[in-house]
């Protein structure tokens, strides 16, 4: 995980790939922080986290959201 948003225990995890055709192992990291946070009893969203990466793919993803970096501010 590269990054761990807290917005008053809503946590939001970032995970930011180089590589412009995320496949599904991109989305490992942010798996296992879900399964981890369901775990402890943590509320959880869908979609859960954000993978940013160098392609222009935009929308969700196996749970997740995916957005190119340029698409972030």
């Amino acid at each position: 995980m590269d990054v761990v948003l807290d917005f008053g225990g809503l946590r939001i995890p970032i995970e930011i790939k180089p590589g412009e055709t995320p496949g599904r192992s991109y989305f490992r990291g942010l798996r296992v922080f879900r399964d981890l946070a369901a775990a402890s009893g943590q509320q959880i969203s869908d979609p859960y986290g954000i993978l940013v990466c160098g392609g222009a793919e935009s929308g969700d993803r196996w749970g997740h959201m995916l957005r190119p970096w340029w698409a972030c501010s």
